[in-house]
């Protein structure tokens, strides 16, 4: 029996509201940003010039205009819960992110505490590193995945479909690429920063390792979002920023490789209750979660064990780690292009899916030359 469910954000937006409210909220949301950003200083011959008219270019100069062409629609909202859900809706979000945020840096935090200011810049440089595949892959993502699944959120059925589809993705193609980073860390080190770096290459292949979790935690958390699961998902959080804190510290005992163990550690306790609150709102279980990482263990070990066996055959000096490493890259790729493409369709699974469709909107569709008609005699 399917139970009752609170709105969730698309169908919060979605709901009618007075135009004098929301009016009202633009304009002071307008006021407040007009007023918070620092304008940059203007030539030295502007400094004391007034604007048109005599008046200084202020907040209400600019809301004005607003106000007046809204005017024939202004009218007190009937019901004002709808501003109420927004304000609630949204107030929590906004705590959410800041306590996401706090997460995110309270490790950097507590290493600058702890280890000093030259651990602090080794570590920055290894959690930037580890941060470049998870906002090139896994925030633009998440924002393809929350309207997607805003508008499942009343059809259990449909927006598990589409949470397993997802993680399908990330146990097919991110669990592997997560593995082949960890593999080629040194030359990726090497190459981008120098061989003054050398220390935080164990820290990096760590945090290369939970790359697939990092990416994995915002699909799940997604679907919390647009169900409008918000105070779990806050406590989560909570425990999250608290979890990190706590790996830091005690990883802190063996510098930054003890630091990276902490985090990791901390992130996937993160990610396996954040995937569990998830299959609770989608009535799902974990037999297809089971089956998805078990393929996806499975595609790792095909595609990143023979590239591990390659990288490891080195010679001394970094022209011979980096083409030992260029040479893993190219195996994985061959054998990640096989199990795609030729390999059998319950190993390939959504991967291969996604990659046909891709494929077929970048071709250009070429019409056929059609043959004149003849003339008439």
């Amino acid at each position: 029996m399917t139970r009752a469910r609170r709105p969730g954000s698309e169908r919060i937006i979605q709901r009618p509201l007075g135009s004098t409210a929301l009016l009202i909220a633009v304009a002071a949301a307008g006021c407040v940003a007009s007023t918070s950003v620092t304008p940059m200083p203007p030539p030295p011959a502007a400094v004391h010039a007034p604007s048109e008219g005599g008046l200084p270019f202020s907040p209400v100069v600019r809301v004005g205009p607003m106000l007046y062409l809204a005017r024939p629609s202004m009218g007190w909202p009937s019901d004002w819960r709808c501003a109420r859900d927004i304000l609630s809706f949204g107030g929590r979000f906004t705590i959410i992110q800041s306590v996401n945020q706090v997460a995110q840096n309270i490790d950097n935090v507590l290493v600058g505490r702890l280890l000093g200011p030259v651990a602090l810049g080794f570590y920055s440089r290894v959690f930037a590193l580890m941060m470049l595949p998870v906002n090139l892959i896994g925030s633009s993502a998440q924002q393809v995945l929350f309207p997607r699944f805003s508008r499942l959120q009343e059809d259990r059925v449909a927006l598990r479909t589409e949470m397993h589809l997802a993680l399908d993705l990330v146990t097919g193609l991110i669990l592997p690429l997560s593995a082949l980073l960890a593999i080629v860390t040194d030359s990726l080190v090497l190459l981008a920063l120098g061989e003054s770096w050398s220390p935080i290459i164990m820290p990096t292949r760590i945090l290369f390792a939970m790359v697939s979790f990092r990416i994995g935690y915002k699909v799940t958390e997604t679907v919390a979002f647009a169900t409008a699961s918000l105070t779990p998902a806050l406590i989560r959080q909570a425990c999250y920023a608290g979890l990190i804190a706590l790996g830091a510290f005690i990883g802190s005992r063996w510098d930054l490789t003890g630091v990276a163990v902490g985090v990791g550690m901390a992130l996937v306790i993160f990610y396996f209750s954040s995937l569990q609150a998830a299959l609770r709102l989608v009535d799902g279980g974990w037999h297809t979660i089971g089956k998805l990482y078990g393929r996806g263990i499975l595609i790792t070990t095909l595609a990143a064990g023979p590239a591990a066996v390659i990288g490891a055959y080195t010679g001394q000096g970094l022209h011979a780690r980096v083409a030992a490493d260029a040479g893993a890259c190219l195996v994985f790729t061959i054998v990640m292009a096989l199990i795609l493409f030729k390999g059998p369709r319950w190993l390939a699974g959504a991967s291969r899916d996604m990659l046909s469709r891709m494929s077929t909107r970048s071709t250009p569709m070429v019409k056929a030359p059609v043959a004149p008609a003849p003339a008439e005699i």
